[in-house]
């Protein structure tokens, strides 16, 4: 009989004969190719000059193929492989729950009223500005926002700003309030979409200037949105 192990140390796959196998560990010869298969076709008793391996039995087979015993090491090296990526995406994604709860560990920290965002009038700019004033509904602003995320810096602020002000508020904002516009830049929603976007990991490193450069963008774009262009296209 003839078994498939596991060598332990080097993780390779091999046919050998049940003879040299003993309490989880297999003795295999300092032998060249031919001599080697032929031993273990044999099924020759090991002698003291064998190397001893620790082993982990896969299945016992009463054939000895060579090609049989070569398609097995090929198939159980693909598994390890897959097994190992397998194990990296598992980290990978510990490690991004461990961002998030480190990030967000309570729901009370995140959750805000329903209806308060997207800001859709002055009025209640002016009402989300006064509870701006307080720290811990400050904070709490910067998680909820922060749970949008986005591919890149751009698609980030982008998102975040499309949930933080309507496109129709957003034509009557600028970055410095020029032509009689609302600035951007003395509001301390300012700050709280700068730092929601932060939370996001692939925006992180992003600078208040990257940052801020966008937002410049989504207002100026903001009159071409929702058919925008293609009315004034049109006239």
């Amino acid at each position: 009989m003839y078994k498939v192990v596991e060598f332990l140390k080097t993780k390779e796959v091999e046919l050998v004969p049940s003879v040299g196998i003993q309490n989880g560990v297999s003795c295999w010869p300092h032998l060249k190719v031919i001599s080697l298969h032929s031993a273990i076709k044999q099924q020759v008793t090991p002698s003291q000059d064998w190397v001893s391996w620790e082993i982990r039995e896969l299945f016992t087979t009463g054939v000895m193929d060579i090609s049989y015993s070569c398609s097995l090491r090929n198939v159980y090296t693909l598994i390890r492989e897959m097994l190992t990526k397998q194990e990296m995406i598992l980290d990978q994604q510990q490690s991004i729950l461990r961002i998030l709860n480190a990030k967000h560990p309570q729901d009370t920290d995140y959750v805000i009223e329903r209806g308060l965002l997207p800001v859709k009038d002055l009025q209640a700019l002016n009402t989300l500005e006064q509870k701006l004033q307080s720290v811990d509904f400050k904070e709490k602003l910067i998680n909820h926002l922060g749970l949008i995320g986005g591919c890149d810096t751009k698609d980030t602020v982008w998102r975040t700003m499309h949930r933080t002000i309507s496109n129709d508020l957003a034509k009557s904002i600028n970055w410095r309030g020029v032509n009689g516009k609302i600035s951007l830049a003395a509001l301390q929603i300012k700050d709280v979409v700068i730092d929601a976007v932060r939370k996001n990991v692939f925006s992180s490193t992003a600078t208040n200037s990257e940052i801020e450069n966008v937002m410049k963008r989504w207002l100026h774009l903001a009159s071409d949105r929702d058919g925008g262009r293609k009315r004034r296209q049109k006239d």
